[in-house]
């Protein structure tokens, strides 16, 4: 099996356990900004270390705890797979995208792999000290190892202990309960399982500390969405008015809406009504909305409202070769480049 790392720029390299890797292509047009969101967002939701490979000799590595540095060497080796954990957000496949998941899934298949993971065999542990063997020895009633508390909300056991199994002596592991359960997915923010991932759970019923490994994540799905994240926020309905003539709706462009924790695609229309304008919006998973009946000013508001890039608009605007189109552009132009005091609002 070689360990050639693969080529197609840009792409998420996820480490889900020793020897285990996740690859994800990423959109080539997105700037390293916004790059390096999209992987500090999936290592700090998934706890799993992550590295954005940009180029043959530019890594960018970003730990759980929000550490991060820059290395010339990209991940290669190991057991990879692709398409088995969610980003923070869907991307539009475009051309390139498509060729380069493509190139992604022969590498894969090219490399062969054959055999089984078996995660951590160690379950994370650390050889005890001389102090942990004195302080953490015996067993409490019922047989719970000492160190171990159970929790008062999800009656798990949690703590640190010596590990039961005779085959693994004098180590200490890590025990979760289901409440410190922090591996959640990166696109739905639900728990990637009900135990922690790359994590123990102590079980009563056998006396026995299980670790479960990081790609039991692939496990699972997000819950359907009642609506989806780029929809917008719910507004009152605007009174119903007289319906105008309405002319043909007009394709002006989109822009990408970068949030807290996601990102998003919109693509807008206009279309006249009388003397005024309709703007229409779809976003992603075909959400619709509008705004209008309105005039100039009416849509510069709107889109400060929804925090669209006015700018990045007029200069599509611009290009649409209308002339009813282009004198709208020209209204809003205006509009943005008068003083607060010349609209008829008072400077305070």
């Amino acid at each position: 099996m070689s360990s050639r790392p693969f080529g197609g720029y840009p792409y998420l390299v996820v480490r889900v356990s020793p020897g285990f890797y996740h690859l994800s292509v990423l959109p080539s047009d997105l700037s390293v900004g916004n790059l390096k969101e999209v992987a500090r967002w999936q290592a700090g939701m998934n706890k799993f270390s992550c590295c954005l490979v940009l180029n043959e000799g530019s890594s960018i590595y970003f730990e759980p705890d929000g550490s991060e540095h820059c290395q010339t060497e990209i991940p290669g080796g190991g057991i990879v797979v692709t398409g088995k954990l969610q980003l923070v957000r869907r991307f539009p496949q475009t051309e390139d995208s498509a060729r380069r998941q493509g190139e992604l899934d022969a590498f894969i298949k090219a490399r062969r792999q054959t055999g089984y993971a078996m995660g951590d065999l160690k379950k994370g542990g650390r050889q005890a000290s001389a102090e942990e063997l004195v302080r953490l020895a015996g067993k409490q009633p019922g047989g719970i190892p000492v160190g171990l508390t159970r929790c008062g909300t999800c009656g798990q056991w949690r703590g640190e202990c010596l590990d039961p199994n005779p085959d693994l002596p004098l180590r200490v592991v890590t025990v979760h309960c289901r409440c410190q359960n922090d591996t959640l997915c990166a696109s739905c923010g639900k728990p990637l399982r009900e135990e922690r991932v790359n994590g123990n759970s102590y079980s009563e019923r056998d006396g026995h500390v299980w670790h479960l490994p990081g790609f039991c994540a692939f496990e699972h799905e997000c819950p359907k969405k009642e609506q989806p994240r780029s929809a917008p926020i719910p507004r009152p309905a605007p009174r119903r008015q007289k319906r105008q003539p309405r002319g043909r709706r007009i394709y002006v462009g989109s822009t990408e809406v970068w949030g807290s924790m996601a990102t998003w695609h919109v693509d807008y229309w206009i279309q006249q009504c009388g003397s005024q304008w309709m703007v229409h919006y779809k976003g992603e998973e075909n959400a619709r909305f509008d705004d209008g009946p309105t005039d100039a000013k009416g849509i510069v508001e709107a889109f400060e409202e929804h925090g669209y890039d006015i700018e990045e608009f007029l200069g599509q605007l611009r290009d649409v070769d209308e002339a009813a189109v282009k004198e709208l552009a020209k209204e809003m132009t205006a509009l943005l480049a008068k003083p607060a005091d010349q609209t008829g609002e008072k400077a305070r």
